[in-house]
């Protein structure tokens, strides 16, 4: 929330192009998700249903959303994006046409709830499943990337990913 709160803060210079890199993002809370996908998508936008047992919850933007970014949006996805991270960088593939780069993500996109357990422990358990605008799961499939890093092994410091979206972002502002 305080990243979203911070974004929300900048939005002046948002206006053109942007870059979201969600390579080590776990996810996060579904209303979260919502404000900040109302933030490229504007108000009242479908971005996938959640189906639980008897109930299907159609999963919106708020109505209160501001639209701050209509230029050319890159998400950049890792082995470790998962959960609210991979539905932003999937419906801001398939609703704004967001280019994603990096490795495929963890397909771990089951919403869950925590129950204390008698002893003060807790258990997590899935609780309803994602699906995306056109209908599909993410869980155990994950969020294929438009563009993915060579592996030729090497360690290098360079972050080749940021450095292609970088390059790529620039090009398409000229």
């Amino acid at each position: 929330k305080k990243s979203l709160d911070w974004l929300m803060n900048k939005s002046d210079n948002l206006s053109e192009g942007v870059i979201i890199d969600l390579r080590r993002n776990h996810g996060g809370q579904l209303s979260v998700l919502d404000e900040f996908l109302g933030l490229f998508l504007g108000p009242g936008v479908e971005i996938g249903k959640e189906f639980r047992r008897n109930n299907i919850i159609s999963e919106m933007t708020p109505l209160k959303s501001r639209k701050i970014n209509s230029g050319k949006v890159i998400v950049l996805i890792g082995k470790s994006t998962s959960s609210a991270a991979e539905i932003a960088a999937d419906v801001l593939h398939i609703l704004r046409g967001a280019l994603i780069y990096g490795d495929k993500s963890s397909g771990q996109v089951m919403t869950s709830s925590s129950f204390l357990l008698p002893d003060g422990g807790h258990v997590v358990l899935p609780i309803g499943e994602y699906r995306d605008p056109k209908g599909r799961r993410l869980e155990g499939v994950g969020v294929m990337p438009d563009w993915k890093p060579a592996d030729d092994g090497s360690t290098a410091i360079r972050d080749v990913t940021l450095e292609k979206a970088e390059t790529d972002l620039l090009n398409a502002e000229r």
